[in-house]
């Protein structure tokens, strides 16, 4: 820590780690609302007016907390801040408007930051991107398909029929992720986390224990997800581009049946050739993703955009993915005491899929098909029979289009005041909508419809949040602190379905000609539902070390029975720290 003297009521300095400057750092004046973050280069500067008897409180994400008392000695203050290895005292987002740290919460909570996404693997979605970072999480591929979903168990399987997913909020706004299927592709579905760019992600936070997952009610009942995007920091416009390139193969081929003979029809073996129909089927896919981000601002305007493009081919033939984004985020300080938020959030994207079962899918003729026969089509571009009423693997690849289109936009608008010491409140307003299109064209001539089929849905979900939370932090005495939360949530949501299936298709392939009475099944699906909720929450701290948490929650929704609208969850938690004795 280095001193000089001079007559100016300001602090300023440089806030860095043990690898170089520290941007993003928080820095305050112990019980009081004035404070500032350091710029791209670490440093920061700070009006205190009056030294005498003030903290000023260096701390970051990840790095213990220090305090250092000022005098008229120390107006130039650097500070070098220690990992917190424990994290303890990093700062979660518990559902109330106030927030909490690790050491406070009798509950397991799991933070991954943006480091440890870049740092793992090549990612497609959130689903991917919590593979191998959360201890006790069950998340798997729902296929391998390139746009594949991802099921993700928390607290494993909670229901014979419902969805054991947990609860998704994206910068306090909770999101509709349903694994909708708008075609019958054998079991194969999407879910909308594949929409979100994880390049945008700042951080992570998994909230699996009970106690903590209560303050949002019976949704939150196999776990919380909370998803906070990338904002803007003081400084000049910083602009980060990232280019990737990356190669997808199968990691191995199965075993099948080499040997050169076969019975006829009278029970005797003959000489027969063997093809390895997995040839014919998968195949190496490359990929690419391009990003563009912008951020900065001033110590009143902060600013976040980011735009991507993303490609990749699947491991099977004829099946690929493509996903636009673009993310704005801009943070403003209207006044010392009112802060708004507005972010928006648009995502296009587009799959070319392969069924993954049906008696038209490639996968279903590897497992059963004898394979002795050729795939490749003859001279007039006929395939072959395989017999077992099932296409040869490389005519459902080559002929079968199964595609899905979707648009997906997220906004939100927050405010935040902070009015006196210690009392907090927090308005957040979000509206969530997507849009999405299947389509399953199988011409005429396959094997399994020789008349052809075609599918064609349509899905639009809009989900709107309105959520009200406020707190008041105080110390009862020089040891014992007190956080009391309140909080109100309020969400409305519309699903509209509509498809049609048909079994007499045009003799071209790929023009969708249909006749409606031949429509052999269709589907106009509408629904609405809404859903509310309130809580209050109390905590005490006694000497930073010994923490109680008492809540309860009122939980009402449509959905419910007449008499049975309104719910009750209470919550009690206690935690003590062993680390600091």
């Amino acid at each position: 820590m280095l001193y000089s003297f001079s007559e100016a009521q300001s602090i300023s300095g440089t806030v860095s780690d043990e690898s170089g400057p520290l941007p993003g750092a928080t820095v305050i004046v112990k019980g009081t609302t004035n404070g500032t973050t350091t710029d791209f280069d670490g440093k920061y500067s700070i009006n205190v007016g009056n030294l005498e008897n003030k903290l000023l409180v260096f701390s970051s994400l990840g790095y213990k907390t220090v305090s250092v008392k000022l005098n008229t000695d120390n107006q130039l203050v650097d500070m070098v801040l220690q990992e917190d290895l424990l994290s303890l005292d990093e700062v979660i987002i518990t559902g109330t408007s106030g927030i909490a740290t690790k050491k406070q919460l009798g509950s397991a909570i799991t933070s991954i930051t943006a480091d440890d996404l870049s740092d793992s693997k090549a990612i497609v979605s959130v689903g991917e991107a919590l593979q191998g970072q959360v201890a006790g999480a069950y998340i798997s591929r729902n296929s391998g398909n390139p746009s594949g979903g991802m099921s993700i168990r928390l607290r494993g399987a909670s229901t014979l029929s419902g969805s054991s997913d947990p609860l998704y909020i994206i910068d306090g706004v909770v999101v509709n992720n349903r694994s909708n299927q708008a075609i019958d592709l054998g079991g194969y579905t999407q879910n909308r986390l594949v929409d979100i760019n994880p390049n945008d992600i700042e951080r992570i936070e998994i909230l699996k224990g009970a106690a903590a997952a209560a303050i949002y009610g019976s949704r939150a009942s196999n776990g919380v997800v909370q998803i906070f995007t990338k904002k803007g920091k003081i400084g000049a416009p910083k602009i980060t581009y990232t280019a990737s390139v990356n190669v997808n193969k199968i990691r191995k081929n199965l075993p099948y049946n080499d040997a050169q003979l076969e019975w006829d029809a009278n029970g005797v073996a003959v000489p027969a050739t063997r093809y390895n129909y997995q040839d014919y089927i998968f195949t190496s896919g490359t990929g690419y993703e391009n990003s563009l981000s912008i951020n900065g601002g001033t110590e009143k305007t902060k600013y976040a955009f980011s735009g991507s493009l993303y490609k990749n081919e699947g491991i099977v033939r004829n099946t690929d993915f493509g996903r636009k984004t673009l993310r704005l985020r801009i943070d403003q300080e209207l006044y010392s005491w009112l802060d708004l938020s507005v972010g928006s959030f648009i995502s296009s994207n587009k799959s070319n899929d392969m069924p993954n079962g049906k008696n038209y899918g490639p996968i279903t003729a590897l497992i059963f098909a004898d394979n002795t026969n050729d795939q490749d089509p003859d001279e007039f571009g006929n395939y072959p029979n395989i017999g077992l009423w099932m296409p040869s693997p490389r005519e459902t690849i080559d002929r079968i289009d199964a595609s899905q289109k979707n648009f997906r936009s997220i906004s939100d608008i927050q405010l935040k005041l902070s009015p006196f010491e210690g009392f907090k409140v927090n308005y957040t307003f979000g509206f969530d909508h997507s849009n999405t299109e299947g389509l399953l064209f199988v011409p005429r001539g396959v094997n399994t419809r020789p008349n052809g089929r075609s599918e064609k849905a349509t899905i639009n979900s809009n989900m709107y949040n309105s959520d009200f939370n406020m707190s008041y932090q105080f110390d009862i005495n020089d040891k014992i602190k007190s956080t009391t939360g309140f909080g109100y949530s309020y969400q409305y949501e519309k699903n509209e379905a509509f498809g049609v299936k048909n079994d007499q298709v045009g003799p071209i392939d790929g023009v969708i000609v249909t006749d409606p009475s031949n429509a052999i099944g269709g589907a106009d699906f509408r629904s609405e539902a809404s859903y509310w909720g309130g809580f209050l929450q109390q905590t005490f701290a006694y000497n930073d070390r010994i923490f109680l948490t008492i809540a309860g929650r009122i939980d009402g929704a449509s959905t419910f029975g007449e008499n049975e609208r309104q719910q009750f969850y209470p919550k009690i938690s206690a935690s003590y720290n062993i680390s600091d004795e």
